[in-house]
């Protein structure tokens, strides 16, 4: 098998070959013929084989090859008359005529040109105007074959060019294109001229004068030289009446012949009347070439104006309605006469009236024709009824004739009656004074407004509805409508509404207005209600850093932030006014900010809604800031915050903590006590700090069982307060406990911290030392008949735990007891016996009294006996 390939691996050709001589074991010839259309010299071609059981031989065969080559035809010009020194005959003539193209092609391996060679490309310019396969016509291609075209080239000029190009069969192209420049095209402009005749000598339309409606004939002469038809659609006509187009029109084609003049006419009919009217001829021939336009004036079309008259007959003679008076509601016949001379019908939608009261239109009417003819007058009429009363009513009467001149008339009248409405108390409770009940309530009460409303003429209020009108201090803040309740518009009918005024304090007013069916007005007022109003009030935060101020940090440097914050609380649950709450701040007592503050909060005013500001602020010690907040009434706020506060305070810079705190007492009012009667309370009182660069911002406390300690309470911010109440503690009786303070400046600094001498917890009653024991009565009587004492000696007074010893003078122990074997209580009660249970004989006693913290106390007792 022979595979060819042109420049790999493009296969060409897969040929099985054909058994030439020889036999298989010494070798068989294969081999094959073909035909190569192709030139070049870089074909391939390879050789490959299988024996029935499929097996390929061991290697196939390449090989290079073969060489072919191939001659590029030729193209020249054709040699014969007209075709010399070019290829195209004539080399100049009109537009439209024919062309004849001729080329000689020539090929030295006898090869035919390609299918659809030689071609001709026409141009003019850059737009081709011609692509042709050219037709072969005689001769060989050895010698030279000769092919020719005939096209007619309808456009003109002198920069037309021409080429010839040709493929072989084998796809090798002329060694050249041919070219040549024409041929020439020559063409004439068309022209336009009058008719001639009688009535078309120096114009082109007849009649030259007529009445609107009239047929008018227009006519043309279109000439051309070179016998060239118009192009489609031309002749045509334009008909201008001022500025304004009338007619766009084509013409018919009428006799003659385009070298000698052909004649183009139309007939049309002119609805536009006046002396303004112009006409153009226009056309081009079909080469394109235009020729001047002829234009004149005319046709001057006349027309009469319309006439509008009074009707006559009875309530028509001498104007254009009846009744000249009436009531309101009452149908009113407005009538006229049209007439034109030219019998010209109203144009549509005419005639029509329009009716004025004062400058306002009330109505716009077409009317309907009733009798008469156009030459003679023709009666027009309408009925309508009038919505609007008074004496300053006109009228006017206007048409148009179909050439849209104009006609009017007009005349005042009619005059409408009416008596006007009236608005009144309804005289029920509550409203025989005054329309609004209550008489006075908050921006959230509901208040209910009545109103009665009479019409003599029994004509319903506008819109079925009373207006009301509220103002404050005479400026308007709302508008709502009363609608119909009950009772009838002769008798009065009542017309209610209920409203929230949400606008307090001022004073107050409000009108009720009603305008009849016919426009016609009552009103009546009056002052009130009475909306009172809660003045809104702000207060500190009570968030960390902002119990006692609103700005945190109080103290800082030129690029700390300081935020301000405030909380605003309104009663009635009003909204601050739309720029409020908003924060002053001043620097030397000049203001140098103000503006509105911004919230997320989303609680109710009434429970209280916290807004903030920051800014950072140049250095000083001397800003004060305070905040104001009226509500939606522009009620002012109350509170602290509004006014002025010392800070924020800054600085530029401190490296020193504050000095410590003057003293720490426990206890309040600046004494210091050494115990507290309560489990669960504890107080404590300080003196000042201080510090001259940022300031003291804050005070912390702890609390501990030692000084210095804050195992019961950790350090906690007391802000700028000097006093303190702990509550809610678990406190253990007998235990003593330390308060400790610390200060800290306006950039954070610490200041060592100070504690107190302590205070001990003791439960009510009980005591810490022997410095208020008592002892009595003293002496003390034992009557010891029936054994029974008349009087016990007691020690009071005594801390708990405290032991009592009683000595004989020669220091002999009398007995031994205990304040807590005595069943506590602080108090130990000795019965006068000694320690056998005996009384013990009269005489003077010593006693010692000692704690368990090693505190004593001696004294002397007297024991008598009866």
């Amino acid at each position: 098998m022979l595979s060819l390939y042109y420049t790999l691996p493009l296969l060409l050709i897969y040929i099985t070959m054909n058994y030439e001589s020889g036999d298989y074991l010494t070798g068989a010839v294969y081999s094959t013929a073909t035909a190569i259309s192709m030139v070049g010299n870089n074909f391939q071609y390879e050789f490959s084989a299988w024996d029935i059981w499929n097996s390929s031989a061991s290697a196939f065969l390449f090989g290079s090859g073969p060489a072919i080559t191939n001659h590029s035809p030729v193209l020249s010009w054709a040699g014969v008359a007209g075709f010399t020194t070019d290829g195209v005959n004539p080399d100049s003539a009109i537009a439209g005529t024919s062309f004849t193209f001729k080329v000689k092609y020539s090929d030295v391996d006898n090869d035919a040109p390609a299918l659809g060679c030689p071609q001709l490309i026409v141009t003019k310019g850059y737009n081709t105007l011609k692509c042709l396969a050219m037709n072969y016509e005689s001769g060989d291609n050895l010698t030279g074959a000769i092919y020719s075209t005939t096209t007619i080239i309808q456009t003109a000029g002198n920069n037309i060019n021409y080429q010839f190009s040709a493929y072989d069969i084998a796809g090798s192209s002329a060694n050249m294109f041919i070219s040549g420049q024409g041929p020439t095209i020559t063409n004439h402009e068309p022209v336009l001229s009058w008719v001639g005749g009688v009535d078309y000598y120096n114009d082109g339309v007849s009649p030259n004068t007529a009445r609107a409606g009239t047929p008018f004939t227009f006519k043309i002469k279109y000439t051309d030289a070179d016998n060239n038809a118009p192009m489609s659609n031309y002749p045509r006509l334009l008909i201008e009446k001022g500025s304004n187009y009338l007619k766009n029109i084509t013409l018919n084609f009428e006799s003659g012949d385009y070298l000698n003049g052909a004649i183009y006419s139309t007939t049309t009919v002119m609805i536009a009347a006046g002396s303004d009217i112009h006409y153009q001829f226009s056309a081009y021939d079909i080469c394109g070439d235009s020729a001047s336009f002829v234009s004149a004036s005319g046709p001057v079309i006349d027309n009469y104006k319309p006439v509008l008259s009074w009707a006559g007959g009875t309530g028509f003679t001498t104007d254009g309605v009846n009744p000249d008076t009436a009531r309101a509601g009452t149908p009113f016949t407005f009538k006229v006469k049209y007439t034109d001379a030219d019998n010209d019908a109203p144009a549509t939608y005419y005639p029509r009236v329009s009716i004025k009261k004062g400058s306002s239109y009330v109505h716009n009417t077409i009317l309907n024709y009733e009798s008469g003819d156009f030459i003679n007058g023709a009666i027009y009429s309408t009925t309508t009824v009038i919505v609007a009363a008074g004496s300053d009513i006109k009228y006017e009467f206007s048409a148009y004739d179909i050439w849209n001149d104009s006609a009017s008339l007009i005349a005042n009248g009619p005059q409408i009656d009416n008596n006007k409405p009236v608005l009144s108390w309804t005289g029920e409770p509550g409203y025989t004074a005054d329309a609004v009940q209550p008489d006075s309530g908050g921006a959230q009460t509901p208040y209910i407004f009545r109103v009665k409303y009479t019409d003599a003429d029994n004509d319903p209020p506008e819109w079925g509805r009373i207006n009301l009108s509220i103002s404050k201090n005479g400026s308007f803040i709302y508008s709502s409508g009363l609608n119909y309740q009950s009772g009838d518009f002769l008798n009065g009918a009542i017309y209610s509404a209920t409203t929230y005024i949400n606008n307090a304090g001022g004073e107050m007013d409000y009108e009720l207005i009603a305008y009849d069916y016919w426009g016609t007005s009552a009103s009546i007022s009056n002052i009130g209600p009475i909306i009172n109003n809660t003045n809104p009030k702000l207060e500190w935060t009570g968030e960390q850093n902002y119990s006692s101020c609103g700005v945190f940090p109080v103290t800082g440097v030129v690029t700390t932030t300081f935020t301000f914050r405030v909380k605003y609380i309104d009663a009635d649950n009003d909204a601050p006014n739309s720029w409020c709450p908003r924060i002053h701040i001043k620097k030397a007592g000049v203001d140098i900010y103000w503006g509105q503050m911004t919230t997320t909060d989303t609680n109710n005013y009434s429970q209280g809604r916290i807004y903030s500001y920051s800014k950072m602020l140049s250095t000083g010690t001397d800003y004060t800031y305070y905040f104001e907040g009226p509500d939606c009434w522009y009620n002012l706020a109350t509170g602290t915050p509004t006014a002025p506060m010392q800070g924020p305070y800054v600085i530029l810079g401190d490296n020193t903590p504050p000095s410590t705190v003057g003293f720490v007492y426990d206890g309040l009012n600046n004494s210091d006590i050494d115990s507290a009667n309560s489990v669960t309370q504890l107080c404590a009182c300080w003196g000042c700090s201080g510090d001259a660069e940022s300031m003291i911002t804050k005070y912390w406390y702890a609390i501990g069982t030692s000084a210095g300690g804050t195992e019961i309470l950790g350090w906690t911010d007391n802000g700028m307060n000097l006093t303190v109440t702990v509550t809610d503690l678990n406190l253990t009786v007998g235990q003593k406990y330390f308060f400790s303070v610390r200060a800290e400046n306006g950039i954070g600094l610490l200041g060592d911290p100070v504690s107190s001498n302590g205070q001990t917890v003791v439960l009510p009653g009980t005591y810490l030392d022997l410095s208020e024991s008592k002892t009595y009565p003293n002496p003390s009587i034992l009557n010891t008949a029936g054994n029974i004492a008349k009087s016990v000696m007691k020690f009071s007074h005594l801390p708990n735990g405290t032991d009592l010893g009683i000595y004989s003078i020669s220091g002999k122990l009398v007995c031994k007891l205990n304040e807590s074997a005595s069943g506590g209580a602080g108090e130990i009660q000795w019965d006068g016996k000694n320690g056998n249970g005996d009384y013990i004989a009269q005489g003077i006693y010593l006693y010692i009294l000692k704690t368990p913290d090693g505190q004593k106390k001696t004294g002397k007792i007297a024991v008598k006996r009866n």
